[in-house]
């Protein structure tokens, strides 16, 4: 360090000269001339005299500034004293008698850097007892050569985090063992705010709070944080972070890998290291005896119908490493869908619907067919499920129930009513008697029957017929002697039905006009057709009879079931009836009006839209 003083003329030890002056100069310099927060930097004071005379007395100030903290204070002369709080340096006597040329007294104050910016640091000699040639002490005037001043910058400090850790294993470790991670950290550069450690859960394991440091916070299904706040420099300290080994290890996992980082928040600059940042620790594990057991399922049919025999194949596959033993599975078929033979590898119990295989080697596949008939329509689910094996499943829990584990299965199947196969009358009948029955074939599954006639060259929306029954045979009174038909049928059960059957076609023998006016004849009876039809509210209806009568009208859903009366009444000869047919409050749909009395019968069909 090389120190500059100005003004006056060096004078050697001895010299003499006119009156008593002391002629005392000031230097002041600061090392290093720029530091960061949290470093220390020197700032060396110098106080020459270059006489004539001695000085006494000396009194020099120097104030330290805000932000930086006084560490230490070393003299060159142990007798001088330095009040920190007042800034005032007691030097004593300067005398020209001193064994150097000029005289000069020093001291050199340590200081650290707290706060960044910008520091001037001013001295200046306050008292002596011998007036100075060129200067005046105290007066302020930083251009004497009494006073001195120097810029210091202070930089922020630069964030430096080191993290590292530690799990304490000599060996392996295995399920249900503890892994406790002992992790260190420091803040080896500035000051650090907002430091967070973050940890994440190695897989195969759960965190254990209790063996913990008290203060882990979850962050996510697998995360961890423990808030360190803010870290002086220098600080440092050690955490721990326990695991427990929770499932049985997979074959091809070699160790646990568990990584720790630490954090600030970024306010204070990047970190100065951030590769130490970091710490990982892979832990060796032993692996347990694993056997990896999975079921396929398959059926013949996906679409049956009900009444079908449907082969259901199952595979029970160990995918190993190691042989398993004592394997059961379940075999759940639902209501409607029956279980009637079998073959096995192994023994399946059809009672307990449980299958046992005693042993299955690595790569080996196990088969159960199942025969089964389809007793019911709609989706029908079969599953299967392990529900006992050892050793343990690396992907799946025995009698776990899930479908996604590959140890469980489920297959469906949608079941169908058969089409009703029609018996009689054939097709294309020329003189079937009235009442006219009709026959079909049972179908499996089917709890009741619907049935449809209409009038040949007419569609099955206008029926004359829409009955439903339990029994395959319909007996129809309602039909004209010499009319043609065609009818068809459909099973149902419960919300399913079957596709429509084939249309047959049948005349009813007789004529269609009786000149004798024999009951059941249509010249008996004149009905106009509804008007209007379709209806929004309501239907004009009119007919007579040729013969003295009592006559009954009813309006029936397509399901035979009563809708309303529309007339019920005795009628004259020749009479003309009219009435309304009121539409209102009955939902949108096709309706028959059948019209019956002593001679006559017929029936109408009216629709009604909304």
């Amino acid at each position: 360090m090389m120190l500059a003083f100005s003004g006056g003329e060096t004078h050697a030890l001895g010299a003499p000269s006119a009156g008593r002056e002391a002629d005392l100069e000031l230097a002041l310099s600061v090392q290093p001339e720029a530091a960061r927060v949290g470093e220390e930097v020197e700032v060396s004071l110098v106080v020459i005299n270059q006489g004539p005379s001695s000085a006494t007395d000396v009194v020099v100030h120097y104030r330290v500034p805000e932000g930086l903290a006084f560490v230490r204070v070393e003299f060159e002369d142990a007798t001088d004293t330095y009040d920190v709080d007042q800034g005032r340096w007691e030097v004593g006597t300067i005398s020209d008698e001193q064994l150097r040329s000029p005289p000069f007294w020093s001291l050199t104050i340590t200081l650290r850097v707290e706060e960044p910016g910008t520091y001037v640091h001013e001295a200046e000699v306050m008292v002596a007892s011998e007036p100075d040639p060129d200067s005046t002490p105290g007066n302020g005037v930083l251009t004497e050569d009494d006073a001195a001043q120097a810029t210091f910058e202070a930089h922020p400090a630069i964030v430096d985090l080191q993290i590292s850790k530690d799990d304490g294993q000599s060996g392996a470790v295995g399920s249900g063992d503890r892994l406790t991670y002992t992790i260190t950290y420091a803040s080896v550069g500035g000051l650090a705010s907002g430091v967070v450690i973050t940890e994440t859960l190695p897989a195969h394991t759960r965190f254990d709070a209790a063996a913990s440091t008290a203060g882990w916070e979850p962050d996510g299904a697998a995360t961890y944080r423990y808030a360190l706040g803010t870290l002086d420099p220098g600080a440092a300290g050690a955490l721990t972070f326990a695991v427990v080994v929770e499932s049985e290890l997979q074959a091809d996992v070699e160790a646990l890998v568990n990584t720790v980082t630490i954090a600030d928040d970024g306010t204070r600059g990047p970190d100065a290291t951030p590769e130490n940042n970091v710490a990982t620790v892979e832990t060796p594990v032993r692996r347990a005896a694993q056997a990896d057991l999975s079921l396929q399922a398959s059926v013949e049919e996906v679409a049956p119908m009900v009444g079908a025999t449907v082969g259901v194949d199952l595979r029970l596959r160990n995918d190993g490493p190691d042989a398993a033993s004592g394997i059961q599975v379940a075999v759940r078929l639902p209501e409607g869908w029956a279980y009637r033979s079998h073959t096995a590898d192994g023994v399946y119990a059809p009672e307990a619907a449980t299958w046992e295989v005693a042993s299955l080697s690595a790569g080996d596949v196990a088969h159960l067919r199942l025969t089964t008939e389809v007793e019911r329509p709609g989706a029908l689910t079969g599953a299967a499920d392990v529900t006992q094996a050892a050793p343990a499943d690396p992907d799946s829990q025995p009698d776990g129930g899930s479908a996604e584990e590959d140890d469980a299965v489920a297959v469906t199947i949608t079941a169908t009513l058969a089409t009703p196969p029609l018996a009689a009358p054939a097709d294309g009948a020329a003189a079937v008697a009235l009442p006219t029955t009709l026959s079909w074939d049972a179908v499996p599954g089917a709890r009741r029957y619907e049935v449809q006639v209409a009038l040949a060259g007419q569609s099955f929306a206008e029926v004359v017929v829409a009955e439903t029954t339990t029994e395959t045979i319909l007996t129809v009174d309602s039909l004209a002697a010499g009319a043609q038909y065609r009818w068809r049928v459909r099973a149902r059960a419960d919300d399913h039905r079957s596709d429509w059957s084939e249309v047959r076609t049948f005349a009813v023998e007789g004529s269609s006009v009786s000149a004798e006016g024999a009951p059941g004849s249509i010249a008996a009876l004149t009905w106009e057709p509804v008007f209007p039809n379709p209806i929004r509210h309501r239907a004009r209806l009119r007919f007579r009879v040729r013969e003295q009568q009592r006559v009954r009208v009813i309006a029936y859903d397509l399901t035979g079931r009563r809708v309303r009366a529309v007339f019920d009444g005795v009628v004259g000869p020749h009479a003309v009836v009219e009435r309304w047919f009121e539409g209102s409050g009955l939902p949108s749909g096709a309706y028959v009006l059948r019209l019956r009395g002593g001679h006559v019968q017929a029936s109408r069909l009216i629709f009604v839209r909304r």
